[in-house]
């Protein structure tokens, strides 16, 4: 009975917000938690086919934004945290619109992206199936301190993923690799990266510059962002292993659109067109490939969908006033 009522006056709350012009992104889930501390844990658990985490960094929003889509086009029933409101009051919030006065859900998967601090408290909330680790960088060092402090919290979640769940990791980035050794048995591994001839001038921060191993220097033979690209330690061979997911070839058409040739862990080859610009997004879309590979859609659905997927909010959105497009740039924590 706690369960239900936790849902009632959340949903009650939430209604009334929405009534006055508010967000209700996180206050609702806070009601709801106040009244019953397990109540994530029980939406999730009526989920056809649990939950889908992303987290790192950057690229949260737009990567679970590609998920759903796909997923959604495919025809599954997708509930996602698509303001961004990634702590545990703010995924009760987003969940309680699937959730009726009965305390049935009304959805097969939740997509959620989820603050990296807190992924460890929510990990076994959540029935999650598949967990991203997109990236590490210094965005945050107000909240988090360095960068091995990010990359152990985010060690303890997955020490906690359960068998038959499975880890994607971006491959590029050193600190994300370093996580494989931390993966359970039983828990499955997939890696995705960029393979292809762009390489960009690696004159600006670089955030990851020795191995996480034994502190040698990583030397790289391709770099494409930051400390994201083809790495190896000259001390201990800690290096890039074999990607389960690339992109092989890549078009941008400055920030109109993108086209890229991507492998999938089967072999097969998809080419994509989607109006997401930039390289570091090349990375969300491929790190989407990876995850929806896990539910068995065939690849003309994935292309239809990226095709339209539109920018998220305030991430190169495109907006009309009074008769001129506007573009909005989102440049956090700089």
């Amino acid at each position: 009975m706690t369960y239900l009522i936790s849902i009632w006056l959340g949903k009650i709350v939430k209604n009334a917000l929405r009534l006055f012009g508010y967000g209700a992104t996180a206050l609702p889930g806070l009601v709801s938690y106040k009244i019953d501390p397990d109540v994530l844990t029980r939406i999730t658990s009526k989920l056809k086919h649990g939950s889908v985490l992303v987290t790192g960094t950057n690229g949260k929003t737009t990567t679970s934004r590609i998920i759903s889509a796909i997923l959604d086009r495919h025809g599954y029933a997708v509930v996602g945290n698509r303001s961004g409101s990634n702590l545990e009051r703010g995924l009760i919030s987003t969940l309680l619109d699937v959730s009726n006065f009965w305390g049935e859900v009304e959805a097969d998967v939740a997509v959620l992206e989820v603050d990296e601090a807190d992924l460890v408290n929510i990990i076994n909330k959540v029935s999650c199936k598949h967990l991203v680790v997109l990236n590490f960088f210094r965005d945050q060092l107000d909240r988090y301190g360095e960068l091995m402090s990010l990359r152990n919290l985010i060690k303890k979640a997955i020490l906690e993923m359960p068998a038959g769940s499975r880890v994607v990791l971006c491959a590029d980035d050193p600190l994300v690799v370093s996580l494989t050794d931390d993966v359970p048995q039983g828990v499955e591994v997939s890696y995705f990266g960029l393979d292809i001839d762009i390489e960009s001038e690696n004159n600006f921060a670089v955030d990851v510059s020795t191995c996480v191993k034994c502190g040698g220097d990583l030397k790289y033979n391709k770099v494409y962002l930051s400390h994201l690209g083809n790495y190896r330690c000259g001390s201990c061979g800690f290096a890039r292993g074999e990607l389960d997911y690339a992109v092989t070839e890549v078009k941008l058409h400055g920030i109109e659109k993108t086209e890229v040739v991507a492998v999938l862990d089967d072999g097969s080859k998809i080419q994509l067109e989607y109006q997401i610009p930039g390289l570091f997004n090349v990375y969300n879309l491929l790190a989407a490939l990876a995850v929806v590979s896990g539910f068995d859609i065939d690849n003309e659905v994935v292309v239809e969908s990226v095709a339209k997927i539109k920018p998220a909010f305030g991430r190169f959105e495109k907006i009309d006033l009074d008769g001129k497009e506007v573009i909005l740039m989102l440049s956090k924590n700089p």
